[in-house]
């Protein structure tokens, strides 16, 4: 049940970071998707020999910088992430030759791209990722599926965080769950999920939803925008460029 909490708790620190006022809450989210974007797919590039990714630790100094988040607390917030990457490459480190040079980049390069992702995550709110998805012709469809489900997640931890309580109050002193009754709960979790997301639809349904979720621009500044996107390119790929000399 603590760790439901836990996670209700980071999903709305998340979104309490993601309203701050800061440089990049200033550009405009497509700007920042397409960065993000780019730096994954450079970052994709490297050979899994090539220890030159260290460079790609620049922009994403840079990039964290501008959203003025500290990036060991971005390493402490992903730590269940971070060990799952090391757990997958450990098989490298039994191979001769670049065994540990293959494992060392291949973790470097999942953990630049978690903390580039949880960046944007952190410094754009939802309803800004899918506007900045709109702008890039993503279907609509996927947009609203995108929200809902971000939306729906919250509601699921709280019915789950409920049950358990409810739970434990009915067998006092009693560690853990016992077997027998992990389908009853289970079903029970996602029946009052699926009322609870019934409401929130027709909720919708009734302030006048037709599929398409209304998006509010804000004011964003275009010309840092457009400055801070073609910085970042240009950085990008003269890094990326750096490894063919």
């Amino acid at each position: 049940m603590k760790n439901i909490q836990k996670a209700i708790k980071k999903v709305h620190q998340i979104d309490a970071l993601s309203k701050r006022t800061t440089i990049l809450s200033a550009i405009h989210p497509t700007y920042k998707i397409l960065i993000v974007l780019l730096y994954l797919i450079i970052t994709a590039s490297y050979s899994v020999h090539d220890l030159y990714i260290l460079v790609m630790f620049l922009p994403l100094l840079l990039f964290s910088m501008l959203g003025e988040i500290n990036l060991f607390k971005c390493l402490g917030e992903l730590k269940p992430l971070v060990a799952l990457l090391l757990f997958m490459g450990t098989p490298f480190l039994f191979f001769k030759g670049y065994g540990i040079t293959c494992f060392i980049v291949l973790a470097l390069k999942g953990i630049f791209a978690l903390l580039f992702s949880y960046i944007l995550m952190t410094t754009t709110s939802m309803e800004e990722l899918c506007m900045g998805l709109s702008q890039l012709k993503i279907p609509q469809p996927l947009i609203v599926v995108i929200m809902l489900i971000q939306r729906y997640l919250i509601l699921f931890f709280k019915e789950t965080d409920k049950t358990l309580l409810a739970y434990s109050l009915r067998a006092p002193g009693q560690k853990g769950i016992s077997i027998k009754t992990w389908g009853t709960l289970v079903g029970s979790m996602m029946l009052r999920s699926i009322d609870r997301a019934m409401n929130v639809y027709q909720s919708m349904m009734l302030r006048g939803f037709k599929g398409v979720m209304p998006l509010q621009s804000q004011k964003y500044d275009y010309k840092l925008s457009k400055l801070t996107f073609g910085i970042m390119c240009v950085l990008l790929l003269f890094l990326k460029g750096g490894n063919y000399k």
